[in-house]
């Protein structure tokens, strides 16, 4: 599925395959819910390191003008999702990869700032089940919101929408096997959740079907899964986190994905355009080498993450989500 993908605000292209944005492209992050049918905002394109001027990973899914799906909530989200215009009564789905902190630390920000909104529904947050020292995503969110013994006891509404806030309604899935679950099917919108190896730490990929479109997040992983490769088969977009250089060693390598295991899984996989994101200071340091592996193996498009970048993904051949 080799669909066009127009890349606006502030993008440019560089040669023919690699995309990057210009120092302005955040100045119109505002306007990017009316860039298209289905538009991709990047919130958070770096973390957990406090450098570049990126918040931590987070990306909003705009449909016909409304921000319906937010994937991740790392520190800076909530600040990111102001500058949008965005709607918190909008979203139909919070999903969470991984309950590190550069990917989820912003559930509570999110959580206060609907105190101060009309949303009265339930929002649906989806997450991985408990494994190694981390537990559930339920017991996450009991831990921070319970009334007597919370974080954020406070706010403890969030658990079952009363003092004024809407409750959060948990969907753990199990972060093992390689079977696909579906948190979310609605009108014109389906995800799917897949486990993912993120080194111990249970992890989630999301396949995002709107409008004959089909966007894949893949998350922090290290990309040895065959069942993931086969989940974002045909992805029209595919956001992938360049973590770590090509020659990282130690725990970081069980952890993030090489430049080369992305492209080579991105070729195979026939994805359309890749969306390279989560930048750190040691995948910075070497980028051009890192996007040269990657450009070797994958001859589709490849754009580089800002906070506030929109990507406008083009239909593909019409037909019935499955």
């Amino acid at each position: 599925m080799k669909t066009t993908m127009a890349l606006v605000n502030g993008l440019i292209l560089l040669g023919a395959t690699l995309i990057v944005l210009d120092a302005d492209a955040a100045s119109v992050g505002s306007q990017c819910g009316q860039s298209g049918e289905v538009v991709l905002q990047v919130l958070g394109s770096g973390g957990p390191e406090l450098a570049g001027g990126r918040a931590s990973s987070s990306y909003l899914l705009w449909h016909k003008g409304k921000a319906r799906l937010l994937v991740d909530l790392g520190p800076g989200a909530m600040l990111r999702f102001g500058e949008t215009g965005a709607r918190l009564d909008d979203l139909e789905l919070v999903a969470i990869s991984h309950l590190h902190v550069d990917h989820a630390g912003d559930l509570p920000a999110l959580v206060k700032v609907g105190y101060f909104t009309d949303r009265a529904t339930a929002l649906p947050v989806a997450g991985p089940g408990a494994g190694g020292m981390f537990p559930g995503l339920t017991e996450w969110i009991n831990g921070q919101f319970r009334s007597t013994a919370g974080s954020y006891r406070y706010l403890a509404g969030a658990l079952d929408g009363s003092g004024g806030q809407f409750a959060l309604r948990p969907i753990e899935v199990t972060p093992d096997g390689e079977q696909a679950t579906t948190v979310l099917k609605t009108q014109g919108m389906r995800i799917d959740a897949i486990a993912v190896p993120h080194g111990a730490v249970p992890a989630l990929a999301y396949r995002v079907q709107i409008d004959h479109r089909v966007i894949v997040f893949g998350g922090d992983q290290n990309g040895s899964s065959a069942a993931f490769w086969s989940f974002s088969r045909d992805a029209d977009l595919l956001v992938a986190h360049l973590a770590v250089p090509e020659d990282v060693g130690g725990p970081a390598r069980t952890l993030h994905a090489t430049p080369s295991r992305i492209g080579d899984g991105a070729s195979q996989a026939n994805v359309g355009h890749l969306l390279l994101s989560h930048l750190m200071t040691r995948s910075e340091a070497t980028l051009d080498d890192n996007l040269s592996i990657v450009h070797k193996r994958f001859d589709g498009e490849i754009a580089l993450a800002r906070d506030l970048a929109c990507i406008a993904v083009e239909p593909a051949a019409p037909g019935e989500l499955p």
